[in-house]
Order: C-alpha cells, then structure tokens, then sequence
C-alpha cells in the first residue's frame, strides 16, 4: 500500500493597520491577492495536481510534489 502525501503551502497576506483603515483598501487588498493567484497558481492546478482554497487574505495551495 502507498501513502498518498500532499504538502501544503499556507500564505496569510496580512495587511497593516493602515490597509485596513478603509473598506476600499481591503477590497483592493483581496483584489490583488486574486490577481496573483490567478496568474501564478491557477494556469499550474490540473498540470500539478494542486487544489487552492482562499479564505479573507489568506491562500492554502496543497499539492503532491
């Protein structure tokens, strides 16, 4: 029997106390944040067998390998 193994990476973008004195900072935060995603982790999910879960400013990718 094989052990499936699965690494995870967790990323909390947290802001400072000036990104969250205005509702448009944290809208644009968390805009930015799926913007990265979209562009670095998104295109490489099916190819590396990787899931992404997005909760508020934080990312957790798990993956194989």
């Amino acid at each position: 029997m094989t052990t499936k193994r699965r690494f995870v990476v967790w990323a909390d973008f947290l802001g400072t106390k000036y990104r969250y004195s205005k509702p448009r900072l944290v809208v644009r935060g968390r805009e930015l944040l799926e913007q990265a995603l979209n562009q670095c982790v998104v295109p490489h999910l099916v190819s590396h067998d990787m899931h992404l879960y997005v909760f508020s400013d934080t990312a957790i990718i798990t993956c194989p390998q």
